[in-house]
């Protein structure tokens, strides 16, 4: 699937500029939805720290800049993709 995303019509259709960090966005997001420590490491803060046996126990959560960045990317898809639906809608 990976291999994919650069091949959709909806991302072939971004900006050259963008393209790149779109599907970098995909990237990130599909690795905290398949628990990926990398993605969460890199896209989280933390909070509430806390000193355990062996370690620290830490709350995370999405910093506002990745989820910015993640939403901002979902827009372009979602308007790229609608406009992909108009066009082959109203084809002749």
């Amino acid at each position: 699937m990976v291999q994919e995303l650069d091949k959709l019509q909806a991302v072939r259709d971004l900006d050259p500029g963008t393209q790149g960090p779109t599907v970098g966005m995909w990237r990130s997001l599909s690795g905290m939805q398949h628990g990926h420590a990398y993605a969460l490491v890199l896209n989280s803060i933390a909070h509430d720290e806390e000193e355990i046996l062996g370690g620290r126990r830490q709350m995370v959560s999405i910093s506002d800049n990745a989820f910015q960045t993640a939403a901002g990317a979902a827009n372009l898809m979602v308007v790229n993709g609608m406009k992909l639906y108009i066009r082959r809608c109203t084809r002749p």
